[in-house]
């Protein structure tokens, strides 16, 4: 399922113009007078845009050091989750085949945030 996403913002991108670049890195962000110009990538090729919108991922602290090198003010996301669950694949077949669902959920007491996941099967297919 993910493939197909994924292959379909890649489509949606494409179609509208855009360009992606693998194997490529941004390597400073262009600014002017206070404003965006576009970004550098790689070093030397220059993709201008009057915005940029930033994907980061949890490796790119290089990255949030040169936002922070500029002065750009950086600010926490309410919600930062990361959660691997492995469960026997009998739980997984009944959940897949609608003879169960599944919810996980966890609160931090001490700052009152919490996460939910819900996984509910698919309808079934006649």
């Amino acid at each position: 399922m993910l493939c197909k996403i994924v292959a379909n913002i890649r489509r949606h991108v494409l179609d509208g113009g855009g360009e992606i670049n693998y194997n490529s890195k941004m390597t400073e962000l262009l600014i002017l007078d206070g404003k965006v110009l576009g970004a550098l990538i790689n070093g030397e090729n220059e993709q201008r845009s009057p915005a940029v919108f930033l994907a980061l991922g949890h490796s790119a602290r290089d990255t949030f050091e040169m936002l922070r090198g500029k002065g750009i003010k950086l600010e926490q996301r309410a919600i930062s989750v990361g959660v691997r669950i492995e469960h026997p694949i009998e739980v997984i077949n009944n959940i897949r085949s609608g003879e169960a669902t599944y919810s996980f959920t966890y609160t931090d007491k001490k700052i009152g945030r919490g996460c939910i996941l819900s996984v509910c099967a698919p309808e079934a297919k006649s």
